[in-house]
C-alpha cells in the first residue's frame, strides 16, 4: 500500500498542520468574547453581533469548499502563507473601522482566509495512518490555542473591546507564518491509490450533514455563553477564565480519541460525543446560577472533542484522498456559523433556554444521519 504522505520529516508532517489548524481557528474560538464585545463597542444587539458571526463562519465554510477540490494540486506552502495574510490583514482592518458593512465584509474575508488554511492542513492529515489519532494530535493543538485566547483576550477585550480581539487574532496568524515555510510543496500532494470514491458520495453527503447539525447545534450555544454568564453577573474576566477551564477539561475527549484510535470503532464514540455536548449546551442555556452555568461549559468539550477526531476519520476513510476531510474540515465551521444569528434571534425573542432545545433538536436529526452514513461501513471503518 502506498504511503498517503511524504514528509521529509515525521515531526513537521504533525507540527505545521496543527498549528495551520489552530490559527485557521483563532477568530472561531474567540467568538464568544468577541460577540458581547463587539455588543458593548458598536452598540449591537445580540442578533446584529450574531450575524457578523455567522458570516465570517459562512465564509469560512465556502472557502473550504472552493479550496477542497483542489487540495492536490495547489502549492501547500504558498496557498497556507496567503490565507494567513488575508486573515491578518482582515482583522487589522477590522479594528480601524466602525461602519457595519464594512465591517461584515471584513469578517467574510477573515473567514475565507481560515477557511482556505483549514481545507489545506485538513487534507495533509487525512492522508496519514491512523487518521483518528493525528487528527487528535491536531485538536490538542487547537485546545491549547484557544486555552490561551481564553485567558488572555480578557487583557485586550476589555480596554480595547472589539479592536482587542481582532487585534489578538491579527497577532496570531502573523506568529504562525514562520511555522507554514516549514512546508514542503510534496506535503500537499497524495501518493498514488487505487482507491477513487466521489468526493460527494452519498456516505460523505451524509456525513457531512450529519456533522454541520453538529456544529450547528454548538454554534447555537456556545458564542452565546458570554452573554449567558454576563446576565447571571459574571465579568468578561471571569467567563474567560470559565471558557479556559472548559478548554482544558475537553483534553480527556481527545486523549480517549488518541489512545484508542480505530480500536473503539467509528460511530459509538461519535453518538456519545454528540449527545453529551448537545446535553451539556442545554444545561448552559438552562443554567440559572453559576454552579450550573460552570458545570455545562466544564462538560460540554470532553464530549465535542471526543466526537471529533472520529468524525474527520471518517471522511478519510470514505475518501483517502483527502478531498472529503478537506471539505468537512470547512463543513463543519459552516454548521457552526450557521447558528450564532439565529441563535441570537431566538435569544432575543423567547430567552436562553429555547436556544439550548434547538440545540438537542439538531442532535437527534444529526444522530439519525450519522447512522445512515456509517451504519452499513462500520465493519469496514474499525479495520
Amino acid at each position: 500500500m502506498a504511503e498517503k504522505i511524504n514528509p521529509a520529516s515525521k515531526h513537521r508532517a504533525i507540527i505545521v498542520p496543527a498549528a495551520a489548524i489552530a490559527a485557521a481557528h483563532l477568530s472561531i474560538n474567540a467568538e464568544p468574547l468577541l460577540l458581547g464585545s463587539l455588543v458593548d463597542g458598536l452598540d449591537l444587539d445580540v442578533a446584529d453581533a450574531g450575524l457578523l458571526a455567522t458570516l465570517e463562519l459562512v465564509a469560512f465554510g465556502c472557502a473550504s469548499l472552493a479550496t477542497a477540490p483542489a487540495v492536490n494540486l495547489i502549492r501547500a506552502r504558498k496557498a497556507a502563507i496567503l490565507a494567513l495574510l488575508v486573515t491578518a490583514l482582515a482583522n487589522i482592518l477590522s479594528m480601524l473601522v466602525i461602519n457595519f458593512e464594512l465591517l461584515a465584509a471584513l469578517r467574510i474575508a477573515s473567514g475565507a482566509g481560515g477557511g482556505a488554511l483549514a481545507a489545506v492542513a485538513y487534507a495533509l492529515v487525512s492522508r496519514q495512518p491512523d487518521s483518528e489519532k493525528q487528527f487528535a494530535k491536531c485538536y490538542v493543538a487547537l485546545f491549547f490555542s484557544a486555552m490561551l485566547g481564553y485567558l488572555l483576550i480578557p487583557f485586550f477585550s476589555d480596554p480595547f473591546l472589539h479592536r482587542g480581539v481582532f487585534g489578538f487574532v491579527a497577532a496570531g496568524s502573523i506568529l504562525t507564518m514562520p511555522v507554514m515555510l516549514m512546508l514542503d510543496d510534496e506535503d500537499g500532494r497524495p501518493g498514488a491509490t487505487s482507491q477513487r470514491s466521489p468526493l460527494l458520495s452519498p456516505n460523505v453527503i451524509l456525513l457531512i450533514g450529519g456533522a454541520m447539525l453538529l456544529t450547528f447545534s454548538d454554534g447555537l450555544v456556545w458564542p452565546m455563553t458570554e452573554r449567558i454568564g454576563s446576565g447571571l453577573g459574571l465579568g468578561s474576566g471571569t467567563i474567560g477564565i470559565i471558557l479556559a477551564l472548559g478548554v482544558i477539561t475537553g483534553m480527556p475527549g481527545l486523549l480517549a480519541a488518541g489512545r484508542l484510535g480505530s480500536r473503539a470503532g467509528t460511530l459509538g464514540p461519535i453518538l456519545l460525543g454528540m449527545w453529551g455536548t448537545a446535553i451539556a449546551g442545554l444545561i448552559i442555556a438552562l443554567a440559572g446560577g453559576t454552579p450550573m452555568f460552570v458545570i455545562g461549559i466544564l462538560l460540554k468539550n470532553p464530549f465535542f472533542f471526543l466526537a471529533l477526531p472520529y468524525i474527520m476519520a471518517a471522511a478519510s476513510r470514505l475518501d483517502p484522498r483527502g478531498h472529503a476531510s478537506a471539505l468537512l474540515g470547512g463543513m463543519l465551521p459552516l454548521g457552526a456559523g450557521l447558528g450564532p444569528w439565529p441563535a441570537g434571534a431566538i435569544a432575543d425573542q423567547f430567552g436562553f433556554p429555547m436556544v439550548g432545545w434547538a440545540g438537542l433538536g439538531s442532535v437527534l436529526v444529526a444522530t439519525f444521519l450519522f447512522c445512515l452514513a456509517l451504519w452499513k461501513t462500520r465493519h469496514r471503518m474499525a479495520h
